[in-house]
């Protein structure tokens, strides 16, 4: 495969919200956590193992609401 194929592969593939995400990978046993956006530093900085969540209602209220930008952290 050639690099241009890559590239257009990648142009072309869909993008998952990240609440998705933070829900797929709580529903296989992760504790997620919000990061700060664009950086890989929790957004609460002291307590961020206690705030790890597989909760899926949780997960959802955080992602699709105030941390919609927020990067995922996994404990």
């Amino acid at each position: 495969m050639s690099n241009t194929n890559n590239a257009n592969d990648q142009r072309n593939a869909t993008v998952r919200p990240k609440v998705e995400i933070a829900s797929g990978l709580a529903e296989v046993k992760l504790p997620v956590f919000a990061l700060q956006p664009n950086r890989k530093e929790p957004i609460y900085s002291d307590n961020w193992k206690d705030l790890a969540t597989t909760d899926l209602q949780k997960i959802k209220q955080m992602w699709a609401g105030g941390y919609r930008g927020c990067n995922i952290g996994v404990r």
